[in-house]
């Protein structure tokens, strides 16, 4: 019989558990921020639930302001307790 290798007569030893980061949903991931302007016609920056209000009120953005840029961003799904943005 051959003699153990050297590197099978190791133990494993586990790190210790950590907490990941608390997590909270973010309720109005969709934002709509339009063109400079867009104020004194009653359009503001917005934040919808999900992608399809966003959108629609992007349309109604875009329908008044054709010529203008109009953003739609996604801010993701997750806050952390500071408030800050998990990718």
């Amino acid at each position: 019989m051959r003699p153990a290798l050297p590197f099978m007569n190791t133990t494993i030893t586990r790190p210790p558990l950590t907490r990941g980061p608390i997590r909270y949903r973010n309720h109005f991931r969709w934002r709509v921020m339009p063109p400079d302007g867009a104020t004194e016609h009653g359009l503001f920056d917005r934040s919808f639930q999900n992608k399809k209000q966003a959108l629609a009120y992007q349309k109604q953005v875009k329908a008044r302001f054709p010529g203008e840029p109009c953003c739609l961003i996604d801010t993701g799904r997750w806050y952390d307790s500071l408030g800050r943005i998990i990718r």
